[in-house]
């Protein structure tokens, strides 16, 4: 789910294995071997049956039941009221044990605000620092979009750190403690799928004067795409910093709408871009500062032919609802809270 935007689509073309078959009443003479479909095949019980059975007659299979993990995902389905959680639990809890806090007391908020990582002088390097940021980035990478912020920071001193980034480091840890059921909730929409993206920035981290932008894609009920990453350029202004995290956040958006488009599901659209800088948002549709934008990267516009096509639209909403917050800087207990359980739920606590 949120790792979905560290995987690269490659030019490469490999073989297809002979074992990805798809069922078909009507097989292919001689058979050839297709892609497993993602959606499902059919709706009743006995239908369902009637596939395994065959199946079974031409392949050595054994059923497992209702699907309950795949990898590192724990998977809780209520067919009753229509919904998916997907979780990390027992990932989470067996891998305490690499920083030492299997028996840790959890903590409510992930970290203080206003607290600053520098690259020391002189490092004091331990040697569970690099494992436990490697399960910590697994995490957040899985279904613990609010930590996402703190995983791309503490990784960047993975080989130059101190005792201070460790302690921050296990804090983090108590903080999933707390957290590490709490997962992502997908709930069926009855009539047609709703995506949205938050995208947000903090301007001008003190360190190296690079903007942090962040995003959340929303699908219906629940985050499926999520960034935080300091950018590579250094921005000029803040609205600079948030035009680019705009556009970086409409390729994402566009790419998942491509993607629900070959999968045969209908998308609501334009679909929205919610961004709390309503000078940028301005930029976006019809450019009034051209002497202030111009020396802005050609390949940064790309935002701005998407309003004219109805593809997407460009919203502004309140700083305080905006949840690409949190993963851009820390934030006070209970606007984090707040924001998580957007996008966790999909639902706004007022």
């Amino acid at each position: 789910m949120g790792a979905t935007h560290k995987l690269k689509p490659s030019p490469t073309c490999y073989p297809l294995p002979r074992n990805l078959l798809t069922y078909s009443d009507s097989p292919p003479n001689p058979p050839t071997p297709v892609l497993l479909r993602s959606r499902p095949l059919t709706d009743t019980e006995q239908e369902i049956a009637k596939i395994k059975a065959e199946l079974t007659n031409s392949f050595q299979l054994t059923d497992l039941g209702p699907l309950t993990g795949i990898l590192e995902l724990k998977i809780d389905c209520d067919c009753k009221n229509s919904t998916l959680k997907i979780s990390q639990g027992p990932y989470i809890d067996l891998n305490l044990d690499h920083p030492g806090m299997t028996d840790c007391h959890p903590v409510a908020t992930k970290i203080a605000q206003n607290v600053e990582l520098k690259v020391p002088e002189e490092p004091e390097l331990h040697d569970k620092y690099p494992k436990a940021i490697g399960s910590m980035m697994c995490a957040a990478l899985g279904t613990c979009p609010n930590i996402a912020f703190m995983s791309q920071r503490l990784s960047q001193f993975t080989t130059n750190h101190t005792e201070i980034h460790y302690t921050m480091l296990k804090h983090i840890f108590r903080y999933l403690k707390r957290t590490q059921n709490t997962g992502i909730t997908y709930k069926r929409n009855p009539k047609r799928l709703e995506l949205k993206i938050y995208v947000g920035t903090d301007f001008a981290n003190r360190e190296v004067a690079k903007s942090i932008p962040g995003y959340g894609c929303l699908l219906s009920s629940g985050c499926v795409m999520w960034l935080s990453k300091k950018q590579s350029i250094i921005a000029l202004s803040i609205i600079e910093a948030e035009y680019i995290t705009l556009t970086n956040g409409a390729k994402q958006m566009i790419w998942l709408c491509q993607l629900f488009s070959n999968l045969g599901i209908d998308i609501s659209k334009p679909t929205p871009i919610l961004c709390d800088n309503l000078v940028a948002i301005t930029i976006s549709k019809d450019n009034p500062y051209p002497t202030r934008t111009k020396h802005i990267n050609t390949h940064y516009h790309y935002i701005r032919e998407h309003p004219a096509s109805h593809e997407v639209i460009h919203n502004c909403v309140a700083s305080k609802d905006n949840t690409a917050d949190i993963f851009t800087k820390a934030l006070d207990p209970n606007q984090h809270c707040r924001l998580m359980n957007i996008l966790i739920m999909g639902e706004l606590l007022r």
